[in-house]
Order: structure tokens, then C-alpha cells, then sequence
């Protein structure tokens, strides 16, 4: 499904899940500049040391540019908004997530995070 203002603006649905092309098309992850061996595609930041400091930072000026990888009894899947049960680490994104939604990325396939 392509996501689109429109998508995003219809309001019956606030939990939207969308496919890996999408998330990377319409929200545009960015590079992790603090570790470029970072997992995810280069986007993964960790949950301690100086990458979580540099989240924690990001994410009360910014914190719908943040997303949140998981791993849950389902599999691993990246969420948008800063969580902490069950996170493996976060992502940044160029775009922001619309106000008020929730977005589920589904993943094409397993991942391996290291």
C-alpha cells in the first residue's frame, strides 16, 4: 500500500502499518552518524552509551522523527515514538510521523540485527 497525506489524514485508523519500501520511501531513515558499521542498514542506533545519550537528546526536541525497533514474541518490526520495552535500538527519519498516528512497519523478511 502507498502511503500518502491523504492515507495518513483519514482518521478511522490511527495504527497504520506499513510495508519496508513505504517506511524508507515516505520517511527517509537516516544514516546513524555516530557508528558507521551501525546494523539496519546503517540507521540502528544503539541503547546505551554515547548513541542512546544522542537519542535522548533527539527525541524531546524531535520526537516524531523517532522510531523504535522491537523485538516481540511476532518477530522484530520498527515502530514509530520512542519506546523502551522490548527495544533493540531507534532509528531516525528525515520525515516526521503525522500527529496523532501510530506506524507499524512491516518487515519483508527476517533481519538480522547484528
Amino acid at each position: 500500500m502507498q502511503i500518502t497525506d491523504a492515507f495518513l489524514k483519514r482518521g478511522f485508523d490511527p495504527i497504520v502499518k506499513i510495508s519496508e519500501g513505504d517506511f524508507e520511501a515516505r520517511f527517509q531513515p537516516q544514516p546513524n552518524h555516530l557508528n558507521p558499521d551501525a546494523s539496519f542498514s546503517g540507521w540502528l542506533y544503539e541503547t546505551h552509551g554515547a548513541e542512546a545519550d544522542f537519542i535522548g537528546e533527539f527525541a524531546v526536541k524531535s520526537p516524531e522523527h523517532v522510531w523504535t525497533v522491537l523485538e516481540t514474541d511476532e518477530g522484530i518490526s520498527i515502530v514509530s515514538g520512542v519506546h523502551f520495552v522490548n527495544r533493540m535500538g531507534y532509528i531516525i527519519t528525515k520525515e516526521p510521523v503525522p500527529d496523532g498516528h501510530h506506524i507499524e512497519v512491516e518487515l519483508d523478511c527476517e533481519v538480522d540485527a547484528g
